[in-house]
């Protein structure tokens, strides 16, 4: 008892200690901070560039078992039951390859969307801790969703865009392109990262 007690009254202290030398707290919206870089915005029109022969192919995938489909649905009267228990077969065998492809491209796309963000954050990381020394700060927080730890902060504790600022002028891309759309692959939201 007296132990918690002790520890109480010096948790205490130190809280007041912190909060009467008036510390600077700031965040960073890592997730925007990734996608707004030179280098983020190159890598998503990589990305982009790189699965878009999937999401074609995928796109064709559907294509054909609408076909089927629309074959089926047409035929229904006219065709045997031979003809249209083949179709059935068929269409669902397309259906299973096309569930497997999406899955396998949604996993493919999330990989290499994950390692260029944590090739980018391994660079941000210094940029932020220097800016932080440099301004004051005593405590940065990550306010990316969804683990997003922070329930409200108010708009002039954001440093991202200073962040983005600093790594640019510290990690230029080689070649920056225009701002692209966020890419995805075909039928996914777009995953964590970048």
């Amino acid at each position: 008892m007296k132990l918690q007690l002790v520890l109480g009254l010096i948790a205490a202290l130190a809280l007041g200690a912190w909060a009467q030398s008036e510390q600077k707290v700031a965040y960073v919206d890592i997730r925007k901070a990734l996608q707004e870089t030179q280098e983020g915005k190159k890598a998503l029109a990589d990305l982009a560039t790189q699965f878009e022969p999937k999401k074609t192919e995928l796109q064709n995938e559907q294509n054909q078992i609408q076909a089927l489909q629309k074959q089926l649905q047409n035929g229904g009267d006219t065709l045997s039951a031979d003809a249209k228990d083949n179709l059935t077969q068929t269409l669902q065998t397309k259906e299973q390859q096309f569930q497997r492809d999406m899955q396998d491209a949604q996993s493919d796309f999330q990989t290499a969307e994950n390692a260029a963000a944590q090739s980018i954050f391994r660079k941000m990381l210094p940029v932020i801790q220097s800016y932080a020394q440099s301004h004051g700060y005593a405590l940065v927080l990550n306010a990316s969703p969804p683990q997003d730890p922070v329930l409200f902060a108010a708009q002039k504790i954001d440093i991202t865009d200073d962040i983005v600022k600093l790594y640019n002028e510290q990690h230029p891309a080689a070649t920056a392109s225009a701002p692209a759309a966020k890419p995805a692959a075909p039928g996914t939201k777009s995953p964590p990262g970048l």
